[in-house]
């Protein structure tokens, strides 16, 4: 039998300093991206350097841009691969629509730079020690700078900042 979310005030504080969207619906991973207002498009845009007289295209690199703010994110070889948000996280749908998993949050960072979308394992609490019940967590990610890439973080807890994720991903 699957579990579900308890209620409590923890729950229904959004992670990541409120940074986070939460969502905890059996929705589709794109319905949920939508929802966070992450369903912008990351581009390739040429480059080029500026001479004292004129400018030299660089064939070999890209700018890695967030299309809806013209924000530069990354400088990258041309052949560096941009999954956008939506493609990053799509496969996480034959997961939801078992039951298996159930979207917690969506978040941004440094201003979309890094997605995260968490989610709970719909299983029932563990209890490792007497009384301490855990309840399981992933955290996938997607990376816009080209520093980082696509990656996933098993989690016993559910994370609840920057901090938290970055020192259980390294």
């Amino acid at each position: 039998m699957a579990h579900n979310f308890t209620s409590g005030v923890f729950l229904a504080t959004p992670a990541w300093h409120g940074l986070g969207t939460v969502i905890r619906k059996p929705i589709s991973a794109k319905k949920a991206i939508k929802m966070a207002g992450l369903n912008w498009q990351i581009v390739k845009q040429p480059i080029c350097r500026v001479g004292e007289k004129s400018y030299k295209p660089l064939s070999d690199h890209v700018a890695i841009v967030r299309e809806d703010t013209d924000e530069v994110f990354s400088v990258r070889h041309k052949s560096y691969q941009v999954f956008q948000n939506w493609e990053a996280f799509a496969w996480l749908d034959e997961f939801i629509q078992s039951g298996d998993l159930i979207i917690d949050a969506a978040i941004s960072l440094s201003e979309g730079r890094r997605i995260a979308i968490t989610c709970k394992i719909n299983t029932p609490p563990a209890e490792i020690v007497k009384d301490d019940l855990i309840e399981c967590y992933f955290a996938f990610k997607n990376d816009h700078t080209g520093s980082g890439s696509l990656g996933f973080l098993l989690t016993p807890v559910r994370i609840v900042c920057q901090n938290s994720a970055t020192r259980s991903a390294a």
